[in-house]
């Protein structure tokens, strides 16, 4: 059964590196997020899209909550992504419940066959938010367009040396006093144990080529040579891989909540484009 969560923030890997966006009014990061992660089958991505339309029409008609944000991969596998927010388990299985409970979930049902048949995998993650490894966490939520995420797996009994190495990074952002922000996230459930997310965020995929111009000279000297010795001690024992992606939100299969369509209705709520006019018939032909 399909199930949401809405916004995450970070940036995932070791060293990933990650750049801000202008954070307006940024939004918190949750506790708690959970992951609807679907892979889509090669030359259906336009097909699933609107198969998600007709999934969230049953979910709005219904009432049903929570809100979530759908993103696309631009980079790795064709895959989507549903993100909602929680503040516990609590919160999430009320949600759960509602939607069991909910008349419209016979429609529900159908729709998820007929997605079903669109993918070739699904899975569900939750993850509990790390402060303590994050950096200037928060992300103004309407306007944020590009999420890059990276998904680090730590093998077995190394994960407080990965806590440590991300402690240095932290550090030495704070040393530096870098502008920018990411935010990290432990999976609890739905993934090998060990695995991180780290997200960061962009109002455009420019925002991106800024990483390495931010983390320069002030941000290598507040790592210092002890530190990048540490980092590599402990990715090279402790790291068993990571994959890094880059996802486009897509308002198509999202359900915001007021206030984020309110911030940007030409993107969360855009208008239907006006019917094409006919062209004036030709006067025919006198005799």
């Amino acid at each position: 059964m399909k199930n949401f969560a809405p916004y995450i923030a970070g940036c995932l890997a070791l060293l990933t590196v990650s750049v801000a966006v202008a954070q307006d009014t940024p939004t918190p990061p949750p506790a708690m997020i959970q992951i609807y992660r679907e892979e889509v089958k090669p030359g259906k991505t336009s097909l699933h899209v609107k198969s998600e339309a007709a999934f969230l029409r049953d979910f709005k008609g219904a009432k049903l909550t929570p809100n979530y944000t759908a993103l696309a991969t631009i980079t790795g596998p064709d895959e989507a992504w549903f993100i909602t927010r929680y503040d516990n388990y609590a919160s999430f299985g009320k949600d759960l419940t509602a939607q069991d409970k909910s008349p419209a979930r016979a429609g529900m049902d159908k729709d998820l066959i007929a997605d079903g048949e669109l993918l070739s995998r699904s899975s569900s993650i939750v993850a509990r938010y790390r402060a303590d490894l994050s950096y200037r966490p928060g992300v103004n939520i309407p306007l944020t367009r590009y999420f890059n995420v990276s998904i680090v797996r730590v093998r077995p009994g190394h994960i407080p040396d990965y806590e440590d190495s991300r402690k240095i990074i932290k550090a030495a952002h704070e040393k530096a006093a870098l502008k920018y922000n990411y935010s990290v996230y432990q999976v609890i459930s739905g993934m090998p144990a060990g695995t991180f997310l780290v997200m960061s965020y962009g109002k455009t995929l420019a925002d991106f080529d800024a990483a390495t111009e931010i983390h320069g000279k002030a941000y290598d000297d507040a790592i210092g040579d002890d530190g990048r010795k540490k980092l590599n001690e402990n990715a090279s024992a402790g790291t068993i891989g990571v994959d890094n992606m880059i996802l486009a939100v897509d308002p198509r299969m999202s359900n915001p909540d007021k206030a984020t369509i309110d911030a940007d209705p030409a993107f969360w709520a855009p208008k239907p484009a006006a019917p094409a006019m006919k062209p004036a018939a030709a006067d025919a032909p006198k005799k």
